[in-house]
């Protein structure tokens, strides 16, 4: 049976019931923590700035703490934008009045044309079910964003994933898998299309290091002794220190302007 949204959305409606702590669904803190690192440098300070698919909130409130700016935060899971409030509801005054959530797709965002000095996706895109559909949420986002606005789009890429998997190969590695909700961007189509209307100005391999370290020779290693590989290992954090090498991530920042 084909995979719909409908379904897409209720796994992740889903799982904001199952987790009050929104934590729990993070496996890989070590590369959470880059990730929202790597998309904050990219965010304007005293700005107005959109998180297209939201989630239950947890990622665009540690970036409206490393950001002075206004934040809003929308999504299409009702639960997770519930989870959102809740969690925001414990943050100080201040937050409070720079940070608001609400329940809107992100195919069809419930904002008037240029608003927004800049948005963000994060691991958003990659939950629809054909490039097209990419290329409408990739669309909406322009249409929203002041004209010099920049989108700044972290998502897993296909390419990405191939050259790890490679690699994964050559030290006799079974690849990584693509979740079932998941369509990882293919960059060479949709950066074909998405610049009728946004410019690329650059792409940040930031995990490339980092997955070598983790997917490869933490993965190897722990193979080798018949265990499965921690995500908070010692190899994961020093790797986490390291310049990115290469492009042997899926996971990467596409930085458009319109």
């Amino acid at each position: 049976m084909k995979k719909t949204i409908t379904q897409i959305r209720k796994h992740w409606n889903s799982e904001a019931e199952k987790h009050e702590d929104p934590m729990e669904t993070m496996l890989d803190k070590i590369l959470n923590k880059m990730e929202l690192n790597s998309i904050a440098k990219y965010l304007p300070v005293g700005k107005k700035i959109l998180d297209a698919g939201c989630g239950n909130g947890h990622s665009m409130i540690l970036l409206a703490k490393a950001r002075k700016s206004q934040f809003f935060g929308c999504d299409y899971a009702d639960k997770a934008v519930f989870r959102a409030k809740q969690g925001l509801e414990k943050e100080s005054a201040e937050l409070q009045k720079r940070v608001s959530f609400s329940v809107g797709d992100i195919r069809n965002l419930p904002f008037k044309n240029n608003t927004f000095d800049a948005a963000t996706t994060d691991r958003v895109l990659i939950n629809f079910l054909n490039i097209n559909q990419q290329i409408v949420a990739a669309k909406e986002i322009s249409r929203v964003l002041k004209k010099g606005g920049r989108y700044i789009m972290c998502e897993d890429s296909q390419e990405g994933m191939d050259n790890i998997n490679k690699l994964r190969k050559i030290v006799g590695l079974e690849p990584l898998q693509i979740q079932w909700h998941n369509l990882f961007i293919n960059e060479k189509k949709f950066l074909a299309k998405v610049r009728r209307f946004l410019k690329l100005e650059a792409i940040d391999n930031f995990s490339s290091t980092y997955f070598i370290g983790s997917r490869i020779f933490n993965a190897k290693l722990a193979a080798m002794d018949g265990k499965k590989p921690e995500f908070n290992h010692q190899i994961n954090q020093i790797a986490s220190q390291l310049p990115p090498i290469g492009d042997y991530s899926p996971l990467k920042i596409f930085i458009f302007k319109k």
